[in-house]
């Protein structure tokens, strides 16, 4: 039987992060996918950011970079947001592009001091 409604997840709130030195080096993990339902780690959990909030707190303006990985395995998974020093942002879903992930959300940023928080709708 065909289902016209899309399978929709639960929408989660993470933690508040502190990016408080510069570089892949020091990424944060914004989102840390949950244990799947199903035992024994069966199955795949995704997640989408549905919103984004960040703090600049002085140093000059930034950009932030989110994606997959630590260090030298970080991929980039989305385009990288710009930070106006001093500023609150609040990207909502229509800001952001529709993104699928299936491992840890992590990011970083060119300047310290940032502070971010996602909330993500994971399906699994």
């Amino acid at each position: 039987m065909f289902n016209a409604v899309a399978d929709r997840g639960v929408r989660q709130v993470g933690p508040l992060i502190t990016l408080a030195a510069v570089g892949a080096g020091n990424t944060g993990n914004l989102w840390t996918m949950s244990t799947p339902a199903t035992g024994g780690g069966v199955g795949v959990k995704t997640a989408k950011i549905k919103r984004l909030k960040v703090t600049k707190y002085g140093g000059g303006n930034a950009w932030l970079r989110i994606g997959t990985g630590t260090g030298g395995g970080f991929v980039d998974a989305m385009p990288r947001l710009r930070l106006i020093d001093l500023f609150n942002d609040d990207y909502e879903e229509a800001d952001l592009p529709e993104v699928v992930f299936t491992a840890t959300i992590t990011c970083f940023t060119d300047v310290a001091t940032v502070e971010v928080q996602a909330e993500v709708e994971e399906i699994g």
